[in-house]
């Protein structure tokens, strides 16, 4: 079944649903006759039904299995059912239909949606016959697009309908209308691991033999539904733990709430890391993160200024309180620890940090660190420096918990290795030097 026999299917079920249901159906509908859209771009009006279709799904047992017989609809459900801002997004009719499918020997891409606003993008796909996939965005003459970073849901290709997620998030510049979306699929190894190679095609535009893959996507978005921020001055400082910020304020889109800061040149602490809710009149609260990047830095800062949160777009006319939780800072006079690896010694470890060993196997070094467990998040970055100063990313990064007691508390070990080390001495940059909890922290605020 193609995607238009899906939604005929779709809107033939709808039919038989109860009155009140029809509504939604039809302002879709009659959505995608109003723009005249080519019979190719129809689909497009797929996503106002897909707003009544997450609606329904949950108000009405014959409609949900009604469209247990539509699989891409299906999975559309099931890969925003984690975001309440997706969801809501969706609902609003936000969701982008693409449906368009480039594949090559035995790989097959189809992106099926995009939710987008002008500072994030999610990107759903569905993958046959891959094994790792990564994506980039680029201009449309091929220029790779600057000022963005992304987080991938699930890296490996599963079934054949299930939907993938890449987020793609702006903190400098904003997504354009029209680009590329290039798809890079790394074949699956014997045991089914998709092997470390770079793509390449042959001449007759088929992958050689054990090469990966990069299929491209031409984009060209609705801004009808790219929906930019309200935004909510706050313009508060607030003076705790020694140091001084600045809530400057809130960029509330469909997608995401984004929390901007200013920090005092004089603290003498950078922000690590900060913890919010959003608490409404009722004393319901929100604090997750809503989106795989859930916070970034300043431009000449250490500090994390830049937060994401769920999305208030479609809560016009709110009273809510921003209330800040936990503060991490990192002492700008401790923001490395020196390790000894020929002694296997450290100095300058953030308090109940140790390290348990150092040492070289065959071409890895390892470095273990132990902290109590219910202390401080992870106390180091990925970050390390060799003698000269120039800095390095660690190869891998293990975490695990220890079910052996020391002192009567369990604790947590992290496990860092680095291949190839060249130095005896080296230096590895801290998360955070102190972790302040609050409880008085709290800034009023309407939503426009």
């Amino acid at each position: 079944m193609n995607r238009r026999e899906e939604y005929w299917v779709l809107t033939e079920q709808l039919r038989r649903e109860p009155p009140e249901l029809e509504s939604a159906v039809r302002r879709g509908m009659d959505r995608a006759r109003r723009r005249r859209r080519r019979p190719a771009e129809l689909l497009a009006g797929l996503a106002g039904v897909c707003a009544a279709f997450v609606v329904m799904v949950n108000a009405s047992p014959a409609f949900a299995i009604s469209c247990a017989k539509v699989p891409v609809l299906r999975e559309l459900a099931a890969a925003v059912a984690f975001s309440p801002s997706l969801r809501a997004a969706v609902e609003h009719d936000y969701v982008q239909y693409i449906g368009r499918t480039e594949g090559a020997d035995r790989i097959s891409v189809t992106a099926e949606y995009v939710i987008a606003s002008p500072a994030r993008a999610h990107l759903f796909y569905s993958v046959e016959g891959g094994g790792r996939v990564s994506w980039e965005l680029q201009t449309p003459d091929g220029t790779p697009l600057e000022g963005y970073s992304s987080a991938q849901y699930s890296g490996t290709a599963g079934e054949a309908e299930e939907l993938r997620h890449t987020e793609f998030h702006f903190s400098r510049g904003e997504l354009p209308e029209e680009f590329l979306a290039v798809c890079t699929v790394e074949p699956a190894g014997p045991a089914g691991e998709a092997e470390n190679r770079a793509p390449a095609v042959d001449g007759a535009g088929e992958p050689a033999e054990g090469e990966a893959v990069a299929l491209t996507f031409p984009i060209q978005l609705d801004r009808d539904k790219m929906a930019g921020p309200k935004t909510v001055v706050m313009d508060t400082w607030v003076e705790t733990d020694g140091q001084r910020l600045k809530v400057d304020q809130l960029e509330v889109y469909p997608t995401h709430t984004e929390i901007h800061l200013q920090e005092d040149p004089e603290n003498t602490c950078w922000l690590a890391g900060a913890e919010f809710a959003f608490v409404d009149g009722n004393g319901q609260e929100s604090d997750t993160g809503d989106g795989y990047i859930t916070a970034t830095g300043g431009e000449d800062s250490r500090s994390m200024l830049h937060y994401y949160r769920q999305s208030l777009y479609f809560l016009e006319g709110q009273e809510m309180t921003l209330s800040i939780r936990r503060l991490k800072w990192l002492d700008k006079e401790q923001e490395w620890a020196d390790i000894d690896l020929a002694a296997g010694t450290a100095c300058g470890l953030p308090e109940g940090t140790e390290l348990l060993q150092a040492c070289r196997e065959g071409d890895r070094t390892i470095l273990l660190f132990r902290q109590a467990e219910g202390g401080p998040d992870a106390p180091f970055t990925f970050l390390f420096r060799d003698p000269e100063g120039t800095e390095h990313t660690f190869d891998g990064v293990t975490t695990s918990g220890t079910a052996e007691e020391v002192d009567g508390r369990k604790h947590v070990e992290y496990l860092y290795h680095i291949q190839n080390c060249a130095w005896d001495r080296i230096q590895i940059q801290l998360a955070h030097t102190e972790t302040a909890d609050h409880e008085d922290l709290n800034i009023p605020f309407v939503l426009p």
